[in-house]
């Protein structure tokens, strides 16, 4: 034979191509059940091991047969392969071993060469089987006792739902949404003015608030975009009654970005369950249009 990385057939044929100098495709011939030979064919000694009749296929370019001898290969010899191994997802027979043994071995066993064999499950994540070639194999024969690790399950099998409703950010719950690190990428220098009037250790008004809120939805693509208010009825990205906790030079100490030279942190209302948690505003100095 010669490849073992490609189906029977195919690879019976293009090795009688290469040793003659033909062109014979599969619409041209069509193989007989092959017969093993055992050192004679046909009263005269032979080195190979099989036995086939190649005979062209009817009303096509070609007519008559040819009885051709060559070695099929033995499945024995899997073991010999450099960086062997199977992995399975729960394989009940043989056949459920070829498309793991395609994807890590290359090798194209179809259901024409193998017998369906049971696997044995081990019980420690490893399984057995006997892998064992048809009668009427054209590329293989013989069997081989095969061990198997689990492994190789698909991922569309594994994860049919892919609609996923979006990350949040780490919390006690992973339901909560993390005001810590929610504004973390926004740059509010545009909102200058309005946060350097935030003092530590005040309380938002209905204006401060509402400031706010307007700034951030401005820039806000996340999951509270257009949402941000300054109700103090709502218990969802309402700024009303928020504390400001620190406000000034950024440090390195806090959970900032270091991109920015200032920071006002704005610890929500208790009640406010979503976002939960201090927001951070970052920003810059802006620039002076007169110094251009």
């Amino acid at each position: 034979m010669s490849s073992y990385l490609l189906p029977s057939a195919p690879s019976l044929l293009a090795y009688l191509n290469a040793k003659n100098a033909t062109t014979f495709t599969l619409d041209d011939v069509v193989f007989s059940t092959p017969t093993p030979i055992n050192g004679t064919w046909r009263e005269v000694a032979n080195p190979h091991n099989t036995a086939v009749r190649v005979s062209a296929k009817p009303g096509g370019k070609y007519q008559g047969s040819q009885v051709i001898t060559y070695d099929r290969l033995k499945l024995s010899d899997l073991l010999k392969l450099t960086g062997w191994r199977v992995n399975a997802d729960h394989p009940t027979t043989s056949l459920d071993l070829l498309p793991a043994i395609a994807h890590y071995q290359g090798i194209q066993f179809s259901t024409d060469d193998i017998e369906s064999t049971p696997v044995t499950d081990n019980g420690d994540g490893t399984f057995t089987c006997t892998l064992t070639a048809k009668a009427g194999s054209l590329g293989w024969q013989g069997s081989v006792v095969l061990s198997i690790k689990q492994g190789g399950a698909s991922l569309d099998a594994a994860l049919p739902n892919a609609d996923l409703p979006g990350l949040n950010y780490p919390t006690a719950s992973d339901a909560d949404v993390y005001a810590d690190l929610y504004l973390y990428g926004y740059d509010f220098t545009g909102s200058y003015a309005d946060l350097m009037d935030v003092e530590p250790d005040e309380t938002l008004t209905q204006h401060s608030a509402d400031a706010l809120a307007l700034a951030i939805n401005q820039l806000d693509v996340s999951s509270g975009k257009g949402l941000w208010n300054s109700s103090d009825q709502s218990a969802v990205w309402s700024l009303f009654g928020a504390t400001c906790t620190y406000s000034g030079l950024n440090k390195a100490e806090l959970l900032t970005n270091p991109a920015y030279k200032y920071v006002t942190m704005i610890q929500l209302r208790p009640d406010v369950t979503t976002p939960r948690g201090t927001l951070i505003f970052h920003y810059n100095d802006p620039i002076d249009s007169s110094v251009v």
